[in-house]
């Protein structure tokens, strides 16, 4: 997303710029202008470019966090409400991270507890092996 948004800043950038010099070198001799007022008007065209991309920006990357915030609280509403024990761990450390109400419900400890343990601790001894191997 990042690369195609620079590419698309970019391009419109390089249109705006040759396009609105030609139209403005081509119009310029037909218009009771002084040299300086050419220069004025190329100055403010760039601004008007800054202007109306920043607000195009502005208007994409809204959309664009907007969207990753639903999708983040459905998520979370998923992993909320589930009724199966559900934790999220650290993968290098194995520390739980994050634990659903059916696994505090399950397993009788409260949050705090949950978030100072690893997934070690609350597998039973035959599994650690297994567990060993799929890390």
């Amino acid at each position: 997303m990042v690369k195609k948004l620079a590419l698309a800043y970019l391009i419109g950038g390089l249109i705006w710029m040759t396009g609105s010099d030609w139209v403005l070198q081509h119009v310029a001799p037909y218009l009771p202008l002084e040299d300086t007022s050419i220069y004025q008007i190329g100055h403010w065209k760039g601004f008007f470019f800054v202007g109306v991309t920043a607000i195009l920006l502005n208007w994409y990357l809204h959309r664009v966090f907007s969207r990753n915030r639903q999708s983040v609280r459905k998520f979370r509403q998923l992993f909320e409400d589930n009724p199966n024990p559900m934790w999220v761990y650290d993968t290098q450390s194995l520390g739980i991270l994050n634990v659903n109400q059916a696994a505090l419900a399950q397993y009788g400890y409260t949050r705090e507890e949950f978030l100072q343990m690893t997934i070690k601790d609350i597998r039973p001894e035959a599994d650690l092996p297994a567990l060993d191997v799929n890390i």
